[in-house]
């Protein structure tokens, strides 16, 4: 019996309600070239920082995987594609949309419609919106307050420790290269190189030697900025919940809002309720994103830190799924609140092609000790305190400075 059979003997007397997933897109081209590189724009053919051919084939595999699971397994899905049921988002950019296209092909993919050299991309509507007002595409949202937090965050103590540990490759780059001694200004060296080495190009030795060490810096860097490492500066002592805020926060609440209007809707058979019209018949909503956005997520759900197992950011194709189940058992004549039926499945599948995710409720606890998953209340709690108030405009427009206090 496969590990999906047995998933659904395990929830047989539950019933899935709403399934919602956030992945990074699939492997893509460099961003920009360095100067002094092998490389060659020639060498890649697609673009600069486009979705590879691979990448396609990445995001492919991964709807074909969560098809076997939501569509054949559990059923809950409908085979053919009808509009009601899915919702598709994507930040504006190519390699994010086209990675949704070839999630999308594969999950409504039949043995007959490809072959392993051939995808038909299916005619699925990606949705997206302008980049300065898209809070999934953390670096090209346009918000002040944000920009102010991480500026806090540059100048801190710990911040500056790490920099200091890592002195000598950053001096060592700013002399080969002649870029000022700056950390944000050579990342796309060591984002170009990566790809250099996954591709099995050469890469030159001045920086080669250098890249596990400055990944390590990366991902320290991250983890500071997006609220993962508490610490305080003079006169701000909530620094990291603030930056949860700004990075996690519309993302969480617009999660959280989701599900509680299908739960509303679901319970009081709103059909008739404008508000509840598209929701009551949608099943699936994704997001098709970056590496950033699933650290953001993991800052937004309460997880302590975004590393399994690799000291390194989120791969390619790795993917949150956020599983909302009714509780199957429960009268619905009893006079609880509604929510409290419900509970809140997270996995974490952290490459394209992995079929036995981790089960971050686990994570979690106690707070999520019920074997079945996380109780509701525990989203409802994280988006109360990470909510943008007055609203996420509203909260980019409040200045921050190290003497500023918390918005309320």
């Amino acid at each position: 019996m496969s590990d999906l059979s047995i998933h659904r003997l395990k929830d047989k007397l539950n019933l899935p309600a709403f399934f919602l997933e956030l992945w990074r897109h699939g492997e893509r081209n460099p961003t920009r070239l360095y100067d002094l590189s092998f490389s060659k724009l020639k060498d890649f053919p697609e673009g600069m920082a486009q979705l590879t051919k691979n990448g396609i084939r990445q995001l492919y595999t991964l709807g074909q995987n969560f098809q076997a699971k939501y569509v054949e397994d559990l059923q809950f899905i409908s085979k053919k594609y009808v509009n009601t049921e899915i919702y598709a988002r994507s930040t504006n950019v190519d390699r994010s949309l086209v990675s949704a296209m070839a999630f999308y092909s594969g999950f409504y993919t039949s043995d007959e419609n490809s072959t392993d050299s051939r995808i038909l991309f299916a005619p699925i509507p990606i949705h997206s919106i302008t980049k300065t007002e898209d809070f999934l595409d953390i670096l090209g949202i346009r918000c002040p307050r944000k920009n102010d937090l991480w500026k806090i965050v540059d100048s801190s103590d710990e911040i500056q420790a790490l920099l200091n540990q890592s002195y000598s490759i950053l001096s060592d780059i700013s002399i080969e290269t002649g870029i000022p001694f700056n950390f944000y200004a050579m990342t796309h060296i060591f984002d170009a190189a990566i790809i250099e080495t996954l591709f099995k190009m050469p890469v030159p030795n001045w920086v080669k030697n250098s890249m596990i060490e400055f990944e390590g810096l990366f991902v320290n860097y991250t983890l500071t900025l997006y609220g993962f490492i508490p610490f305080k500066t003079r006169n701000f002592d909530n620094l990291q919940t603030e930056l949860t805020k700004a990075t996690s926060g519309a993302l969480i609440t617009e999660i959280y809002d989701r599900l509680s209007l299908k739960i509303k809707c679901q319970k009081m058979n709103e059909s008739k309720n404008k508000e509840c019209g598209p929701i009551n018949a949608q099943k699936l909503y994704t997001y098709s994103t970056h590496d950033l956005t699933v650290v953001s997520l993991f800052a937004g759900l309460g997880f302590k830190t975004f590393l399994f197992e690799k000291y390194s950011m989120p791969a390619f194709g790795s993917t949150v799924a956020l599983e909302l189940w009714k509780n199957g058992t429960i009268n619905e004549s009893n006079n609880n609140e509604e929510e409290e039926n419900y509970y809140i499945k997270i996995y974490y599948y952290k490459t394209f092609n992995a079929t036995n995710p981790m089960n971050l409720c686990d994570l979690l606890k106690p707070e999520c000790s019920n074997e079945k998953g996380c109780p509701f209340s525990y989203l409802k709690k994280r988006a109360e305190l990470l909510r943008p108030k007055p609203d996420w405009n509203g909260m980019c427009s409040q200045r921050a400075t190290t003497t500023a206090a918390a918005v309320s």
